[in-house]
């Protein structure tokens, strides 16, 4: 029979939300992917993947590897709170030169940056930098 699924194939571990939580087998193409960075180093991995197509537990799927994150990713993560950080620093050096008030401006900022940095973590790139569910796939025994 041949395979419908040119990507990779799972089970369906459970649902939750908007995602399934999906077990594959690793294989040779795996090798040098950072999708998986922080799985087991087993033979089976175990992925959290959008579920747009409305797989339920036990259901073998089709999934794709996310995009590579692209260079603006990497530089909102880091960069962002350091800008964030700096000018609560430097607004409030401006206005007071008092330590204590420079150090809790400082820490405000950095908080404005790294919470910044998780609402389009959560707004935009967790979305479309995640592991996806194509399809499930249909008339094939699961064999376990």
């Amino acid at each position: 029979m041949s395979n419908p699924c040119e990507e990779h194939m799972g089970e369906v571990l459970r649902v939750r939300g908007g995602r399934a939580y999906v077990e594959i087998v690793k294989t040779a193409e795996c090798n040098g992917c950072k999708a998986c960075f922080f799985a087991s180093s087993g033979k089976k991995i175990v992925l959290p993947a959008l579920n747009a197509v409305g797989a339920k537990r036990g259901d073998r799927v089709c999934v794709v590897p996310p995009l590579p994150r692209p260079l603006a990713a990497y530089v909102m993560l880091f960069v962002l709170p350091m800008i964030t950080l700096l000018s609560g620093l430097f607004i409030a050096y401006a206005f007071t030169g008092r330590d204590l008030v420079l150090i809790l401006s400082a820490l405000a900022g950095l908080a404005a940056g790294l919470i910044a940095v998780l609402a389009a973590d959560r707004a935009y790139f967790s979305k479309k930098y995640m592991t996806k569910i194509v399809s499930i796939i249909q008339g094939e025994e699961k064999n376990d």
